[in-house]
């Protein structure tokens, strides 16, 4: 998965229950051009542009990714960025599906460098040029992404969704203009690529749920009862019947394991670890349950 920070809404719901997947290796990222094109760099293995790096503040930097890919060294920026390309490249190759949210289809474009960026890193305004990106540039750079991976994996489908969130720096009339624009590519590619799925997690948020109170104090990001309530219509939606009951059951355990009672020591609770252990243990399902029972196995006395 990879994207804007909704992407990390349901993808860490996704690690939550088991599922193999990798959530923005590459950091938050907002426009489709840079994400699109770092995944296709990663499948080709493409060299580091060192150029992109910056140093700023004593932490290097790099324009295609976000700041939480950085350090204090660039040899250590570099092999972090190496590590992510490889992981990434590995998850591509395998992954039956990659599920991408898109968040703004205004880019900037770095003047020095001529070319558009993934972060501008609090860099002053002046340094970059500010741009709307067309249908046609969206689909055009999704198009490459494509060929490329389906040369390694025949089998991949994605699901592109746009990300509910407002960008209200760039005011609420040019918020509205960049989804459009997204919500417009979109609805192009589901139509142009058997291999392209589209769910409506702005659509639910801004006409379904259509209420504040689904939202953060900062009146912009969904809270916890948007997320489920999103989270549980993405079920429905790819999941089939045996995985929602693991996932029902899998949540049960989750609690238990989370329940903090008033006496430890009790053989009541004792008791509830040791028939906990025993759901754990009779799952049929081919998962890692090694952290989840070594967790529960520390609590028995």
């Amino acid at each position: 998965m990879i994207g804007s920070c909704f992407t990390e809404n349901i993808g860490n719901l996704l690690a939550k229950n088991k599922f193999d997947i990798l959530v923005n290796p590459f950091g938050i990222l907002y426009n489709p051009i840079s994400i699109f094109r770092l995944l296709r760099n990663t499948l080709d293995k493409k060299e580091i542009d060192t150029s992109r790096i910056i140093h700023d503040q004593g932490v290097y930097k790099h324009f295609d990714f976000h700041s939480d890919i950085s350090s204090t060294e660039e040899s250590e920026l570099l092999v972090i960025i190496k590590d992510a390309y490889e992981i990434t490249r590995m998850q591509l190759q395998q992954s039956k599906w990659v599920l991408i949210t898109l968040g703004s289809a205004i880019v900037y474009k770095h003047k020095k460098l001529d070319d558009i960026v993934g972060n501008c890193h609090k860099i002053p305004a002046g340094s970059f040029s500010k741009h709307l990106l067309t249908v046609e540039e969206i689909i055009e750079s999704f198009s490459s992404l494509n060929e490329h991976l389906n040369y390694y994996n025949q089998d991949v489908q994605f699901i592109l969704t746009v990300s509910p969130v407002r960008h209200m720096r760039d005011t609420l009339e040019m918020n509205a203009v960049s989804k459009s624009t997204l919500r417009l590519a979109s609805y192009q590619l589901t139509n142009s690529y058997k291999n392209m799925h589209y769910f409506p997690s702005f659509e639910i948020l801004m006409d379904d749920l259509r209420d504040y109170r689904f939202y953060e104090a900062d009146m912009l990001h969904p809270n916890k009862v948007a997320i489920d309530y999103i989270w549980d219509l993405f079920k429905r939606t790819y999941f089939n019947t045996d995985t929602i009951t693991f996932i029902n059951e899998w949540n049960k355990i989750l609690n238990a394991m989370h329940h903090k009672p008033f006496q430890p020591d009790s053989k009541e609770h004792q008791d509830f670890i040791l028939n906990t252990i025993e759901k754990l243990k009779k799952l049929n399902w081919d998962i890692d349950i090694t952290e989840e029972l070594k967790l529960l196995e520390e609590q028995l006395t």
